[in-house]
């Protein structure tokens, strides 16, 4: 599971929609051998609301591959998208519906434009809310590029295009987006999500927002853009979200399964 997807139901199609979702959820899930989250937190939600999944949860997180995902050269990255050189990036990965909250998104960067005039939007994405982030961004005076879905192999280029990547959800699990911008040498600021604590090394690319406020995010996207605009090694911690070490944690569980499995068999019989 990459997030609490009941509660993204319920926002968007209403209470008894999510009631529904979360109950034929837990029918669902109460036959799993186990279940795999990304995140501590979704682990202790699910602990919360599932007393039953506890000790089925474990905790592995996305996988991101260093040999795709590294630290390229904005400039060129930007020819490849066909972005012009002199804006300061900030860069929002994801789907644009009501939880990602990106309108906030939209108001921070009005009021970094204030001290970072060549501060501009950039939107990697698609979804219900696109027509109302281009409104507000229109309205405010935020010049914005909305580059749509792109394929997998287009997304180092995307990264590697942005001075920052921002995310403005009112909730997350653990964001590959994020992990893949950090392989990228891109500075992060998000709400404070468990997991990437253990990333905030002496490279300083993941950057926490303590509040939903756009006052908050503007004050911090503006500390990152007057930093020197350079690309950073990835943190060290990375090396633990590689392909290899993932794949090796799932396929640990999978044998976990099958053990027990075999017991209860030997039980039955």
């Amino acid at each position: 599971m990459h997030g609490p997807h009941a509660r993204t139901v319920r926002g968007k199609f209403g209470r008894i929609a999510g009631w529904l979702y979360a109950t034929l959820a837990r029918i669902g899930l109460w036959g799993a051998a186990r279940l795999i989250v990304v995140s501590p937190d979704l682990a202790r939600d699910l602990a919360l609301n599932q007393r039953s999944l506890g000790a089925k949860v474990r905790v592995i997180p996305p996988m991101v591959n260093p040999e795709v995902f590294r630290p390229a050269p904005g400039g060129e990255c930007r020819r490849r998208l066909g972005l012009r050189d002199t804006p300061r990036f900030v860069l929002y990965c994801g789907r644009l519906e009501r939880e990602k909250n990106v309108t906030l998104l939209v108001e921070a960067i009005a009021r970094v434009r204030q001290s970072v005039p060549e501060a501009e939007l950039l939107v990697c994405g698609s979804g219900s809310e696109e027509g109302a982030v281009r409104a507000l961004a229109a309205k405010l005076g935020v010049p914005t590029v909305f580059l749509g879905d792109r394929p997998r192999e287009a997304m180092p280029a995307v990264y590697g295009s942005a001075d920052v990547l921002v995310l403005t959800s009112h909730y997350e699990g653990l964001p590959t987006v994020v992990l893949e911008a950090l392989a990228c040498g891109i500075p992060v600021l998000t709400r404070r999500v468990e997991g990437l604590d253990g990333l905030r090394g002496p490279e300083g690319l993941v950057h926490f927002a303590e509040t939903g406020s756009p006052e908050k995010y503007a004050a911090l996207i503006e500390g990152i853009l007057r930093a020197p605009a350079s690309r950073a090694a990835p943190p060290a911690g990375l090396a633990g979200y590689s392909s290899l070490a993932v794949v090796r944690q799932i396929v640990e569980v999978y044998e976990e399964a099958l053990r027990d499995g075999q017991r209860e068999v030997l039980v039955d019989d």
